[in-house]
């Protein structure tokens, strides 16, 4: 009987293969001689950039939408929300919204509240180096005071004060100095308008004026301690209110500008819509159960 055999056929290497049998790869090609990955990536930027593009306007809301409450119940929660904490570390900080554009002018200046705040702000002070006013200044409790050496600090970015003030016989002093890109910024650059480079440092020190400045559409202003009666907040609110209102009346010729939405809120506590009311709606709550430390 014939054995059966099975002859491995043998793969056909590649130079016999004839070139009409291998696969071509195509290159797309296109007249403008850019790859079709990068007109997508150039479409993608384009895109991105379109993205980018912000509304001539800040965003603002109706406060009607949303809940609203009165002065006196918006500060029982915030009581509520700050029990257990360091009472001179709670302060009631007040934010007015603005109806306003985005490049449009600014409101800023300074105010005095009915009812001060011991903010216990830091207080850096440029005049004559080693003069008496910088002793004066030293002992009202100002952390710098000087010329040459205040400057060098703010250059090196050693800044150890919130406000920035400025003696009348130092004001070329610091114009020469440059230094308005790095204090501009922070809000620190001594100014007439503001009251900031004056003659009495002393007296500019311990007046009690808290100084405000809208930011994206919103200004800000600690309006209260822990230990201020509701009323003493109402008074302050009211000043606060009142005093962002003109501002906004008289740039009215440059800008639309008004106040949108007023929050009060607390060192560790949410913010609530007020409603321009001051009663609470429990009749059960009184205003002294309100104020001191709790």
């Amino acid at each position: 009987m014939a054995r059966l055999t099975i002859s491995s056929t043998q793969r056909p290497l590649a130079t016999q293969v004839r070139q009409t049998l291998i696969p071509s790869i195509t290159q797309v090609r296109y007249a403008s001689g850019k790859s079709k990955k990068k007109t997508a990536s150039k479409a993608g930027s384009s895109k991105k950039a379109e993205k980018k593009k912000l509304p001539k306007h800040f965003k603002s809301f109706d406060p009607t939408e949303y809940p609203q409450f009165s002065l006196c119940d918006a500060i029982r929660y915030l009581r509520a929300y700050e029990v257990g904490k360091r009472p001179l570390g709670v302060k009631y900080e007040l934010s007015i919204r603005l109806k306003t554009m985005r490049n449009g002018p600014v409101v800023r200046d300074t105010i005095k509240l009915p009812h001060p705040i011991t903010s216990g702000e830091r207080f850096g002070v440029i005049c004559p180096e080693g003069s008496e006013i910088a002793v004066q200044a030293l002992q009202a409790g100002a952390t710098v005071a000087g010329e040459e050496s205040v400057f060098e600090r703010i250059r090196n970015g050693d800044m150890p004060f919130e406000r920035l003030l400025c003696h009348e016989d130092s004001e070329n002093a610091l114009k020469q100095a440059n230094l308005g890109r790095l204090l501009g910024p922070k809000g620190l650059m001594p100014s007439r308008k503001l009251g900031t480079i004056t003659n009495n440092i002393r007296k500019t020190m311990t007046s009690g004026a808290s100084e405000y400045r809208e930011r994206v559409g919103v200004v800000r202003m600690v309006v209260g301690e822990v230990g201020f009666t509701p009323r003493m907040v109402a008074d302050n609110v009211a000043a606060m209110v009142k005093e962002i209102k003109s501002r906004c009346t008289a740039l009215e010729d440059l800008t639309e500008k008004a106040v949108s939405e007023v929050v009060l809120s607390s060192t560790h506590g949410p913010g609530f819509n007020l409603n321009g009311k001051f009663q609470s709606t429990d009749p059960n709550v009184k205003e002294e159960d309100l104020a001191g430390v709790m």
